[in-house]
């Protein structure tokens, strides 16, 4: 996960404020990997992001979690240029989206 946290140091010049944080997270992963559960796989993900993405993991309201195999075929609209070379490299990584959910979307959870 210090790969998780090194990255995100790149990203976020200080982490977000926000207490209603929504989190998106998919693992792009090798088709050889050891199987993997997705419900286990998003704790150290949110616990290396702690103090670089956001203060605590108490500020996500909301998460999804997703894992891809390396070899899918994909549509991505304005993917970023990393993203575009790990897939093209077949070299495992997570993608994170952050979004702030609205009153409305809390009030709906």
């Amino acid at each position: 996960m210090l790969e998780v946290a090194t990255a995100a140091r790149s990203a976020f010049s200080v982490p977000l404020d926000s207490r209603k944080l929504f989190v998106r997270v998919v693992v792009f992963h090798s088709s050889t990997r050891q199987r993997f559960d997705i419900h286990n796989m998003a704790k150290p993900i949110f616990d290396a992001l702690e103090g670089v993405a956001y203060y605590d993991d108490v500020q996500i309201l909301r998460a999804e979690q997703s894992k891809r195999p390396l070899g899918g075929s994909y549509q991505l609209a304005n993917p970023e240029g990393r993203v575009v070379a790990n897939l093209a490299e077949q070299k495992e990584f997570v993608y994170l989206q952050f979004f702030e959910l609205t009153e409305q979307e809390v009030g709906q959870l």
